[in-house]
Order: C-alpha cells, then structure tokens, then sequence
C-alpha cells in the first residue's frame, strides 16, 4: 500500500491529508447517470440459457452517509423460518432458464477491482467491491427500457433481455446504504456482467447511472443457511441497516489494509462485533454486519447462540476487511 500511495503522491494525480487516524483522498468520479421518468416495473419473462459457472473480474465501493441514530443491536426475532418457498433450494452454479434459481437474498455479488488507486471506492476501482443481493432478480425487455427512458448500453443487438438485481452496497458514489437494482446479462459461457444501474430518486424519477461491463462473480451463502433462509429475517435486518448505515469511509479502508480482521472465541464478543457494525463502513462492511445480524436474530428466533453462528459463518471484524479477505474467509466457510 505504501509503495502504491508513494507512486501515486510522486506522480502528482493524487494529494493526501494526514489527521490522527484520518485519511484524506481525491473523490473518484462518479457514475454517468441520466434521470427519466419512473414507470411501473412489470417484469417480462424470457428462457436464458446459461452454460458453465458464474467467474469474472472486478467492481468496487461507493459512499455513504447517515444522519440518524445509533443502531438498535436488538432486532425483533424472526417468527418463522422458510418465510418464502423460494428460498429453500441448494445453491446452483448453473441454470437453463433464469437467473432466480441462482440468486437469493443475501448473495454476494464481487466485482475484482483493477482500476487505479483514485477509484478506490468506486465499480471497478482498486481492490474490488462487493455487494449484497437482497431480492429476487426479475427479467426485463429491451423494449421496456427504450419507454422508460433508460439508454443502456446494449452488448449486441441479439441480447433482447437482460436482469434487474436489487442490491445493497456502500459506495464513494453514495450517501448512506445504497440501494439500487443492477442490470446484468448473462453471456453464452455463463459470466455475469453489470452494465449499469437503476435508482428511483426521491422525486420518483428514474436514474440510469452505466457502468463498463464489469464481469461479477456470484457468492451462494452456503447450503445450511441457504434451506433455512428467512425473509422476516431479512427483512428486519435491512430496515436496521438503512435506518443507521453510515458513508462510505477511506479511515476504514485503511484500517482493513494495516489490521487483522479475525474474530476469535471471548467473552465479550458479541459486543465487539456489534460494536464494529457501528464504524463507517467500506464495502465489505455492508456484507459483514448484514450476515452478522442476520445470524443474531436467526440464532435468537431459532434457540440457537449468536456468536456460535457468527464464527462458523462469517467470523471477521466488520471495520477492517479488503474484499479479498472477505472471498476468502467465505470460502473457507462453505460460501
């Protein structure tokens, strides 16, 4: 990291700040958005055929900022498990019609970052960037687009649908939880690709912001929690989250790069978990602290101890992760 600042401070393309464990950095540019007007999103379905595993390359975070109050750790338990049917299925890596056999609510999205140091924070930028899926991918026509108003970038002029997939995230392009529903297609060999997003604004008018056909990869939550999924659950935990997330935060990012982020057995650490879902978040934050409190009200509704699910599924500080550590404590847990 030092050797990547000192290049790009010699370089003159970026002015640092040092303020006691502050850092400060030039903002990367923002998406290329327009604003059309808002429409009822009525999905139409056509058969996708995909072939092979969903692999691919890099995204990256944006920002986020919140007024509102602490959060509240203690969130209503969840009353039923297997809330929607459609979350009971084993995970697939492939599918021979859409994109919701593959997709569940609380899936990772990562994009692998390869932009430059000045984009950290942003899709594609630096590092990588991870997102969260928290509801089901619909299928949506060309046609449907051009009367929205939305000028996506169409890959070819054979590709007639592509996918919306809601998502939360935390990014250098936003204040707050972003939430938003990325447009994805699917190619012929199976890699997912993001070529923009959709944002209905305050006003209720729509936002197309492109994105350059950032390959993604898809992280399944393993098949113990994936059978188990509950929607109450989600649901609580996606309206804590909004009510108190915080903006995106370069401090965070750089304590990810200079401290380790494993959790390991205390007394104490049910505490110092929600402690760390409090700190301005990056992008792997947002994934962290929505498993992590996913985990404590599905332990709670279900009989079961919070920090015995936190460490077999997601056992990582929420304040200090680059997104390759997070893809590979997932992977080593079953994700």
């Amino acid at each position: 990291l030092a050797q990547a600042i000192l290049a790009q401070v010699g370089s003159g393309s970026v002015g640092f700040t040092f303020c006691e464990t502050s850092v400060i950095c030039a903002a990367a540019p923002f998406r290329t958005s327009q604003c059309v007007p808002s429409a009822a999103m009525k999905p139409q379905y056509a058969q996708l055929h995909l072939a092979g595993c969903y692999n691919s390359r890099p995204a990256s975070p944006s920002a986020s900022t919140c007024t509102s109050s602490g959060p509240s750790h203690a969130s209503s338990p969840c009353m039923s498990v297997f809330s929607e049917p459609g979350c009971c299925a084993a995970p697939r890596r492939q599918t021979g019609e859409d994109l919701q056999s593959v997709l569940y609510p609380g899936d990772v999205l990562f994009v692998k970052g390869d932009g430059q140091f000045t984009e950290l924070g942003t899709t594609g930028g630096w590092m990588g960037h991870v997102l969260v899926v928290q509801g089901t991918p619909q299928l949506e026509s060309r046609q449907q687009f051009q009367e929205w108003g939305a000028n996506v970038a169409w890959l070819a002029n054979e590709v007639t649908h592509i996918w919306k997939v809601p998502t939360i995230e935390s990014t250098r392009c936003a204040a707050g939880l972003h939430q938003c529903e990325m447009l994805v297609h699917i190619q012929s060999d199976g890699t997912l690709v993001l070529l923009g997003e959709l944002l209905t604004t305050d006003n209720g008018t729509l936002e197309f912001s492109q994105i350059d056909d950032e390959a993604v990869e898809v992280w399944q939550s393993p098949a113990e929690l994936r059978s188990q999924l509950s929607m109450e659950c989600i649901r609580d935990v996606l309206t804590e989250m909004v009510s108190c997330e915080a903006s995106w935060s370069l401090t965070t990012a750089a304590r990810a790069v200079f401290k380790s982020a494993k959790l390991s057995r205390r007394k104490d650490l049910l505490g110092k978990v929600q402690g760390y879902w409090d700190s301005a978040p990056i992008c792997t934050s947002i994934v962290i602290a929505f498993w992590q409190r996913y985990l404590c009200s599905f332990a709670r509704a279900t009989g079961q101890r919070e920090t015995d699910l936190i460490l077999k599924w997601m056992p990582l500080k929420a304040d200090r992760v680059l997104p390759g550590e997070l893809i590979n404590t997932m992977r080593k847990c079953g994700w």
